[in-house]
């Protein structure tokens, strides 16, 4: 590849905006490389691998120690999984056990499966054959082999080895451009002054820059992909001061179990499962009693997994126990758990308890959900809010107006733009509202009239009309909920908003405020600035 910089004073004068794009596109490339070690590094990632390819470092897991060959991590099957790339570049940020083993919080019994299924795959390899790692029907029932085996053998397209480092091309391709018309020796060749030679520097240039351009994109898709990787990956790693991963371990029937502060901290200090961690009550003490292994091996994962588990609306599942489900269900809680799915937080605005009513008032069975615009991300424009949600259906609209107040509504089907965008789309369309917090005590649907039962969606150039001049750009309800609202309007901000229901439409338990007639807000104002607004796509999985 020819550099911009070796080919000569005369081509960069013949070629000024080439030599400027070449410019750019280096230092986007050089900021883009700095972006992703410092990523990398934040992550808790090197830059090359910790060690050498060859050997079988012995990894704490769980509890039990196994070892994990590194030449089987790098196989193509392997080498662009998150459980590779955990442990082959950031197995220093692992917390450590007692006997300053890397310590990995998670299943002993799934990854010492996958540790031999990855052996398979070396000895195929070193035949010649082929070995897939595959789940077989049992294991795919078992919810905690399903996570892990989701969770680890996630696919990336990272190759973290990649050096970033900033090579001065300048000396050591300056050569290669007077080859091409330098000024140097004799012969037939084109010299800088030549047409035939600035043809040739410059479609080279063009090669070069786009060739940085492409580079230039490949760091933003690796960025994405460090960013997800760090997100499912990050409760595995130590903080810096490694407090709230400090490795904890009891014995069940001269059995190690283990796992990490994290973990137990989120049942809180009174739970009983942290006080038979930290010692404060043993097995054969009352509220305890003697269990297996096993059971006690699968209380233990459960609670890890509501910790590794970060995906909003995503449901953890209880332990399985057949055929011994009364005795796994009296262990479970026995430890102060429920045997009971866990539904994840669909939304930061939400808590767990008020994810399970709000999406139980959906009524969507094995509900998938979606994130397709947040204000804190997108910013508050209305078009940018509609090109996000684009055509898809079944969405769920989630205000904060001022974390006191809380609510949301739901759409059974699409928001509909008009085609032209000077004009409105008014259409009827299913839908209702939901109080969160502030207007009711606990999560509560508020059903709108069929008579009101329609969105009008305004387009880019339009506005929808209110009362006194009020304008704005969506409302639900026939008014019941606008977006991009004021007077005079319309506002650009979809937070700015005015909400207000007639009191005939307000659930009984109403705890808000009234106006002169009675009707009702489920926010904390008629008129007001939402903090956030999130809007999700939620359908059956």
């Amino acid at each position: 590849m020819i550099s911009p910089w070796g080919l000569g004073l005369g081509f960069r004068n013949g070629f000024p905006w080439i030599e400027n794009a070449a410019r750019s596109a280096r230092q986007q490339l050089q900021t883009k490389a700095e972006a992703i070690k410092q990523l990398i590094e934040n992550t808790g990632g090197k830059l090359e691998l910790t060690g050498g390819i060859d050997g079988e470092p012995e990894v704490n897991v769980g509890g039990r120690v196994l070892c994990v060959s590194r030449e089987g991590l790098m196989m193509d099957q392997l080498r662009r999984t998150y459980f590779a790339h955990l442990l082959l570049y950031c197995v220093d940020a692992l917390p450590r056990d007692e006997e300053g083993r890397p310590f990995l919080d998670a299943d002993p019994n799934y990854v010492k499966w996958l540790v031999n299924e990855i052996a398979l795959v070396e000895g195929a390899d070193a035949s010649g054959e082929e070995y897939e790692i595959e789940l077989d029907d049992t294991q795919k029932e078992d919810p905690t082999f399903a996570f892990y085996h989701e969770l680890f053998l996630t696919q990336t397209t990272l190759e973290i080895d990649v050096r970033s480092e900033d090579t001065d091309m300048d000396a050591r391709e300056a050569a290669e451009g007077n080859k091409e018309g330098g000024d140097c020796g004799g012969g037939d060749r084109k010299g800088a002054g030549d047409s035939n030679g600035e043809e040739t520097a410059g479609s080279r240039l063009r090669e070069y820059v786009d060739s940085y351009n492409d580079a230039v994109t490949v760091l933003e898709k690796a960025a994405v992909h460090l960013g997800g990787f760090g997100k499912a990956m990050g409760p595995f790693l130590r903080a810096e001061d490694g407090g709230a991963h400090e490795v904890k371990t009891v014995t069940v029937l001269r059995k190690k179990v283990s796992t990490t502060e994290a973990t137990l901290s989120q049942l809180g200090p009174d739970s009983t499962l942290y006080k038979r961690f930290s010692g404060e009550i043993v097995q054969g003490d009352v509220p305890i009693r003697q269990t297996s292994v096993e059971h006690f091996t699968k209380v233990v994962d459960f609670a890890r997994r509501q910790k590794l588990e970060r995906r909003p609306g995503a449901l953890v599942k209880k332990p399985t126990a057949k055929p011994k489900y009364i005795a796994q269900l009296k262990d479970v809680e026995m430890y102060g758990l429920t045997m009971e799915d866990v539904q994840r937080p669909l939304s930061p605005m939400l808590d767990i308890e008020e994810t399970r009513e709000v999406l139980a008032m959906m009524e969507i069975p094995n509900p998938s959900i979606k994130l397709l615009y947040s204000s804190t991300r997108d910013g508050g424009d209305f078009v940018t809010m509609v090109d996000k949600v684009g055509d898809a259906s079944s969405l769920l609209f989630l205000v904060n107006h001022d974390d006191t107040y809380r609510f949301g509504a739901f759409l059974e089907g699409q928001l509909k733009p008009p085609t032209d965008p000077k004009q409105t789309n008014g259409y009827r369309l299913p839908h209702f509202l939901i109080s969160i917090s502030g207007a009711y005590a606990t999560p509560t649907k508020v059903l709108i009239p069929m008579t009101r039962q329609f969105v009008h969606v305004a387009g880019r150039d339009a506005s929808i009309k209110g009362i006194r001049d009020s304008r704005g750009k969506l409302s639900f309800g026939c008014g019941y909920l606008r977006f991009g609202w004021a007077i005079p309007g319309p506002s650009d901000d979809v937070r700015s908003m005015h909400h207000g229901v007639k009191k005939d439409d307000l659930p009984d338990g109403y705890i808000g405020q009234r106006n002169d007639n009675g009707d009702g807000i489920l926010a904390g104002g008629w008129d007001f600035t939402a903090k956030e607004i999130a809007i999700y796509q939620v359908k059956s999985a």
